[in-house]
């Protein structure tokens, strides 16, 4: 009788706590910039995606030593799929990536380094003006004990209906890719992409 009960216990508390972390999840999941609206010139909203949290999955291999940066604008599932892989865990139940949904209301612009921690890119400001929009952010080396590298990744959501021509991510106040996204590019290196 009391083997029955305890095996009651346990399967409810697991129950509960599987319960939990899918209400924690929900309310994790990526949500587009609170104002919606395709900005004018000036500051354009945005929120951070918290992506080395938030999504089980790492941005794919490119020549760093000829790019250091990687710099991308995605607007789809296919180019997140393009340029961040899933990263299976037992166990977990994060996702890989946005739902499909969330590109109805939002962009992703998306940079990432090779670095030898985690930790050290920071958003600043989205600004559009003159057919430009300019994504301003900080990257801090951190150091750590060991001799391995980490992809870092920061990715932020502005509304879809931002309307640019060209896309300018700037680190630390110094130019780190630019793309032309009227000719239809959205990610450097454009390898990257493929």
């Amino acid at each position: 009788m009391r083997s029955n009960q305890f095996a009651l216990v346990a399967s409810s508390s697991l129950a509960i706590a599987l319960m939990s972390l899918e209400v924690a999840q929900a309310e994790a999941a990526p949500k587009p910039p609170a104002n919606a609206a395709a900005p004018k010139d000036g500051a354009v909203p945005f929120t951070d995606l918290k992506m080395n949290s938030a999504f089980q999955s790492f941005v794919g291999n490119w020549d760093d030593q000829r790019q250091p940066v990687l710099c991308a604008i995605l607007t789809d599932s296919k180019q997140w799929d393009q340029v961040v892989h899933p990263a299976p865990v037992m166990g977990s139940r994060k996702p890989y990536g946005p739902e499909a949904a969330f590109y109805g209301k939002s962009m992703i612009l998306l940079v990432s380094r090779v670095v030898p921690a985690l930790g050290g890119l920071k958003a600043g400001t989205v600004t559009l003006g003159g057919g430009t929009l300019t994504f301003a952010y900080t990257y801090t080396p951190r150091s750590r004990a060991g001799s391995g590298t980490y992809k870092d990744a920061l990715a932020i959501a502005i509304p879809s209906g931002t309307k640019f021509d060209t896309a300018v991510f700037t680190e630390n106040g110094r130019e780190a890719g630019r793309l032309n996204a009227a000719k239809g590019k959205w990610c450097l290196p454009a390898t990257a992409s493929k």
